[in-house]
């Protein structure tokens, strides 16, 4: 399931939090995730709302490569595997 699926599931768990007619437990079953998960999202969604359960984005590292090695790699890869044959060299 993608970021917007899982989004989406988390603002129709807001929606049934909101009705309070449910357990974590039964909505878990109706979204198919785990009552921890919606106990999760009842305390986030209880400390912010609905607002608070909308995704953040990528969250982590955003990696280690700079922009000149990124170019690199995609000149490389445009390049074709000739330009590896005889190893790596500088230009």
């Amino acid at each position: 399931m993608g970021a917007r699926g899982k989004q989406q599931r988390r603002l129709i768990a807001a929606t049934l939090l909101e009705q309070d007619q449910m357990s974590d437990a039964q909505i878990g079953e109706v979204l198919g995730v785990t009552d921890h998960a919606v106990n999760n999202w009842r305390r986030t969604w209880g400390q912010g709302g609905t607002d608070a359960l909308m995704s953040k984005g990528r969250t982590g590292s955003q990696g280690y490569r700079t922009p000149e090695f990124s170019c690199f790699a995609r000149e490389q890869a445009n390049a074709g595997p000739e330009c590896f044959r005889g190893g790596m060299t500088s230009s």
